[in-house]
């Protein structure tokens, strides 16, 4: 087994609890400094979706396949893409706008990394390799998360950042179901 797939759960784990952590921090205090948080825990997230897609293997299908690897691409594209708007000055300030190519890759990123995950989700409760409740948490928080996003203007009330509690505690959900020692037989098991 890899060490990606071993470490499946605990990277979900950590991901969902960082995201949660972003996010409540987000409402209460609204600061750019968040953001660092949130794309750690993107980046962590697609890890675990790569891992725990190599753990389930075959028993997910295709849209889990398809799933984990679209949350993993989507999760290092969306923050390439931030690294590029940060390096070049072109992250949205008062007095700067960024130019519409990196909009629109922000965009699809983002939009790619969120319909992966809840592909991996419906993947994963299909295969019975998660609780269901893990699963649609993570697939109502990225709904209506994305909904709010798209719906509520640029400058809305932090309340929008609601939905997206629930879809890391979906993904804490996940890693807890998924963290077990790597020498449990039950899991080497899973791996072949």
């Amino acid at each position: 087994m890899s060490s990606l797939a071993r470490f499946a759960g605990l990277l979900a784990l950590i991901g969902g609890a960082v995201w949660v952590i972003a996010n409540l921090i987000q409402i209460v205090v609204p600061s750019p400094l968040t953001l660092i948080g949130l794309f750690v825990s993107v980046l962590l997230i697609g890890g675990a979706a790569l891992g725990l897609q190599r753990q389930i293997g075959a028993r997910s299908g295709a849209l889990g396949r398809w799933g984990a690897i679209a949350t993993a691409f989507g999760s290092v594209a969306l923050t390439a893409v931030v690294l590029l708007l940060v390096a070049t000055g072109q992250i949205n300030t008062p007095s700067t706008q960024s130019s519409a190519i990196l909009q629109v890759l922000f965009l699809l990123s983002g939009l790619l990394w969120v319909l992966g995950s809840v592909a991996l989700a419906l993947g994963l409760m299909r295969a019975k390799a998660i609780s269901p409740i893990a699963g649609w948490l993570i697939v109502l928080g990225a709904v209506l998360g994305s909904v709010l996003l798209i719906a509520v203007p640029q400058n809305a009330s932090p309340i929008a950042f609601l939905p997206w509690l629930v879809y890391g505690a979906g993904w804490v959900l996940v890693g807890y179901a998924a963290r077990t020692p790597a020498t449990d037989p039950a899991v080497a098991a899973r791996g072949t």
